[in-house]
């Protein structure tokens, strides 16, 4: 069997492109190092690229769940240009990756990381060293994720899905190691023990493994149509709100969609019965549903406030409709993650006729660009 140091030298030397239309890269990482201080790691090398030079890529997120993709070629040819919408930042920069064995390799970015890796073989690489390298269709991927994601501590893989830039993705793992000890320094700091974090984190429909591996294979990508990689979301989980409703009040549900995950959950409670949707186009169409048909909608009210580790969001709208102006009031209960509401359940008072209200809470005049704030008493304008 052969050694992970002699197959990349050889992946590094004389590896090609394969050919196909989508954007096309060949190499090896490993899968993610969470650590019990919060970090976590991930290398990406890939020598051969139809979108550019072949680069090297660290993955980071720190223990406040920021995440920055360190790469030593510019963004919009690594691995920004498809998971950069989730992240808080990138930097450009050197990365070494050098061998000290047949299965040791030290990855060190200059003043910022020291990473040290003890790679051993399972009984899935020597069955791995025996298959074909030919790709796997959809539903080899989906049935080799499904065994993957039951090895102890690896937590859910996938091998398919979209990025959080939207671009649909398949990863072909040829073969891998068991990241069998790991240490790392970052900052000067040590990031601690391997260890799971207590929630698997995911970038878009890419689950980041609760335990590594390091994998030879190939990843392609649907081919870019608007390159993004600037951080996309809001900077505070009240900046999120108030986007959310500004979109609900201006009726653009295009921007509904990015306020949510790709595989966001709703789970609403409306007068007529349980609404659930299971992505973020499916979320906005709910949204759409309710407030598509109205001829106005301005804000009485909104809030945004902290319930534990949930954000609950808190609107009254006035909705002018065909049949006349209604009152709706949302409670909202949302899990916030990478900028974007990943799950909300959702309490609806359904759409009253305002001329019930007494004169007082009678909203004429709000308008739709009150931001959301934490203050609990209603936002008005004249």
């Amino acid at each position: 069997m052969r050694e992970p140091r002699e197959m990349t030298t050889e992946i590094d030397r004389a590896v090609a492109v394969p050919d196909g239309s989508a954007d096309r890269f060949v190499g090896y990482g490993v899968t993610g190092v969470p650590f019990s201080s919060g970090h976590y790691l991930a290398l990406r090398c890939f020598p051969a690229s139809s979108i550019g030079p072949g680069y090297r890529a660290v993955w980071h997120r720190d223990p406040t769940g920021s995440w920055t993709i360190f790469s030593d070629v510019a963004p919009e040819q690594g691995c920004a240009r498809y998971f950069g919408a989730a992240l808080d930042r990138t930097q450009k920069t050197r990365i070494n990756v050098v061998w000290s064995g047949p299965r040791s390799l030290h990855v060190t970015i200059p003043d910022i990381l020291h990473w040290e890796l003890e790679l051993a073989p399972t009984l899935a690489t020597r069955i791995q060293f025996r298959l074909s390298r030919r790709r796997a269709g959809r539903r080899m991927l989906a049935l080799q994720a499904s065994l993957a994601s039951r090895v102890s501590g690896v937590g859910r893989i996938s091998f398919q899905g979209t990025t959080p830039n939207g671009q649909v993705f398949e990863l072909h793992p040829h073969v891998s190691w068991r990241v069998a000890r790991t240490a790392a320094t970052i900052g000067g700091i040590d990031a601690g023990l391997p260890q799971p974090l207590s929630r698997q984190e995911r970038l878009g429909e890419y689950w980041m493994a609760q335990r590594g591996h390091f994998v030879i294979g190939e990843g392609l990508f649907e081919t870019a149509r608007a390159f993004t990689y600037v951080p996309s979301r809001p900077e505070s989980d009240q900046g999120l709100a108030a986007a959310f409703v500004e979109s609900l009040a201006g009726q653009d549900f295009s921007r509904v969609t990015t306020c949510f995950a790709p595989n966001a959950r709703l789970r609403a409670l409306i007068p007529s019965g349980v609404c659930e949707a299971a992505s973020a186009s499916e979320v906005a169409s709910c949204f759409a549903a309710w407030f598509g048909r109205a001829r106005r909608i301005d804000v009485v009210h909104a809030t945004a406030n902290s319930v534990a580790d949930r954000l609950h969001v808190s609107y009254r709208l006035r909705v002018d409709q065909i049949e006349g102006p209604r009152i709706v009031e949302q409670q909202a209960y949302c899990v916030v993650r990478n900028g974007t509401f990943e799950e909300m359940d959702l309490v609806c008072s359904g759409f009253r006729p305002a001329s019930t209200l007494p004169d007082a809470q009678q909203p004429a005049g709000i308008r739709a660009d009150i931001a959301v704030s934490t203050d609990e008493h209603a936002s008005a304008a004249a």
